[in-house]
């Protein structure tokens, strides 16, 4: 959550040093290091947004999309499983796409086949509330409403808190590269 003047963004991601943003409807492009938007692309609601591995923008709702950062144009992937919705926040290990999501159980990660247009739930994410996704070093991190940071092991689905900063709010992350 980046909130300067009269922008809100929910969440950010950087594409090849280029900063984009969403606030919900609209994807924008930021000028680095600031609050300065350049382009300004209609996007379905998403709270969601993250970077592939193929330099395209992915955001997600109860619909995960992919988003040309270019031009905006926006294709539809996959429906999230059935009573899921974004929490805020889609990251890649490699290929492999995952979205935090809230449901009537709680926090779980989704995991989302890009290519095979398909999702499916990988279980409670260990630390409820995730609305910060990202990877470091080829691991997942997690960051949840409670100031907890984490690692999420997809293939395991062992969570393992790393810290725990009190007062911390988190809505989006973004590793730098």
């Amino acid at each position: 959550l980046i909130a300067t003047g009269n922008s809100l963004h929910l969440d950010v991601a950087i594409v090849m040093g280029r900063w984009f943003a969403t606030n919900g409807t609209n994807l924008v492009e930021l000028q680095p290091f600031t609050n300065t938007v350049l382009i300004t692309h209609t996007i379905p609601q998403a709270n969601s947004l993250g970077t592939g591995p193929d330099n395209k923008l992915y955001i997600a709702n109860t619909k995960a999309y992919r988003v040309h950062p270019n031009t905006g144009a926006v294709t539809l992937i996959t429906d999230l499983p059935a009573g899921h919705s974004s929490s805020g926040d889609i990251a890649f290990l490699g290929k492999r796409m995952f979205v935090s999501t809230n449901s009537d159980c709680g926090g779980s990660l989704v995991e989302v086949d890009v290519d095979k247009k398909d999702s499916w739930v990988l279980g409670g994410d260990g630390l409820g509330c995730v609305y910060g996704l990202a990877t470091v070093n080829n691991q997942l991190i997690i960051l949840n409403c409670d100031g907890k940071v984490g690692t999420f092991d997809p293939d395991t689905g062992i969570a393992q808190i790393l810290t725990t900063s009190a007062g911390l709010v988190v809505y989006g992350a973004e590793a730098l590269p």
